[in-house]
């Protein structure tokens, strides 16, 4: 499997588990660690731990490259979530959320 179908298979798998204000804490982390470098993959992991632990073991298992894919993808699956649910609404179908990553990602 790639990074890019590991991304799709945890997203579904733990998506829509967080509710908005776990899912906009993670998207804060996330933006934290962009600038650091795929050496700091299990900073990143213990930082998103708690909110979903799944992602977490994830990165951790990666190597730096991988590392560096899957934190970008999921920032990116991450600011489409945002995007999608209203603040006050129900969060946006799993499959729907997957779909747009999926076709944003085979464009690049």
């Amino acid at each position: 499997m790639s990074v890019k179908d590991d991304l799709l298979s945890d997203f579904k798998s733990v998506y829509p588990g967080p509710s908005r204000e776990e899912v906009e804490r993670l998207s804060t982390l996330l933006d934290q660690s962009a600038s650091t470098e795929a050496s700091m993959g299990l900073s990143i992991a213990t930082a998103i731990k708690p909110i979903v632990p799944e992602v977490a073991g994830r990165i951790e298992s990666y190597s730096a490259g991988d590392v560096d894919e899957y934190v970008r993808m999921l920032r990116g699956a991450v600011v489409l979530l945002l995007q999608q649910w209203e603040p006050d609404g129900e969060p946006p179908a799993a499959d729907e959320v997957a779909a747009r990553v999926g076709a944003l990602e085979a464009e690049s």
